[in-house]
């Protein structure tokens, strides 16, 4: 091969022209194998099927997401609100004693725990002010030189008594 020169290629790569194929059979082939074929179904991504979560169908209670322009330091979320019935798409909400219709959408479950109060007994505890036990309001206490110790009276101790 040289620079410049034709590209040839040797009659041995190349079929025998004067041979006549069978077109015939070579249809039938053809036809045999494309009919063998089958579709696949196709997948359909543009319709969505709505689906309400399984938290949304236990909880009683919600909060209700606020689309509204907020201030600085104000919550997301409005509520809780207590959960009426639910539906596919939508769920009716108790807000200030009305039944008020929420798109699942702008819904979050609350996970509200259940504190026990503890219940009263007796006379409420009583907090009185009391100085120290070495103190007493009336004396005065004197340093080895004489001079009188004066304490602030911000440091007094408050003393709880439970009964």
């Amino acid at each position: 091969m040289m620079y410049g020169a034709p590209l040839t290629v040797s009659g041995e790569f190349l079929p025998n022209a004067k041979s006549d194929p069978d077109v015939k059979r070579y249809l039938t082939q053809l036809r045999d194998s494309v009919g063998q074929l089958h579709s696949i179904p196709m997948s359909t991504h543009d319709t969505p099927r709505p689906s309400v979560p399984n938290y949304h169908c236990t909880a009683n209670i919600v909060f209700i997401r606020c689309d509204a322009r907020r201030k600085s330091l104000q919550s997301h979320y409005d509520g809780p609100y207590e959960l009426i019935c639910p539906g596919d798409k939508s769920f009716q909400l108790l807000i200030g004693g009305q039944q008020v219709t929420v798109s699942v959408d702008r819904l979050k479950p609350a996970h509200l725990v259940q504190v026990a109060q503890p219940r009263n007994k007796g006379r409420p505890r009583q907090i009185t002010p009391t100085l120290g036990k070495e103190q007493s309001p009336k004396s005065r206490i004197t340093t080895r030189t004489g001079r009188a110790v004066i304490t602030p009276s911000r440091s007094t101790v408050l003393i709880v008594s439970y009964m």
